[in-house]
């Protein structure tokens, strides 16, 4: 597969906090990208509020 044809993958990186929130609502109403997969990166360290 050569890079012409390869779809190109929006994937934001979520930490699950306030910032990261702020950053998926701005990207979904102002800066819209199509089809994105968001990911939350599970540490096993996070507050039990993200989980």
């Amino acid at each position: 597969m050569n890079s012409k044809s390869r779809k190109r993958r929006n994937v934001p990186v979520l930490s699950g906090g306030k910032d990261s929130a702020a950053l998926a609502v701005y990207l979904t109403r102002e800066k819209p990208i199509p089809d994105p997969e968001y990911v939350f990166p599970d540490t096993g360290h996070e507050l039990p509020e993200t989980s």
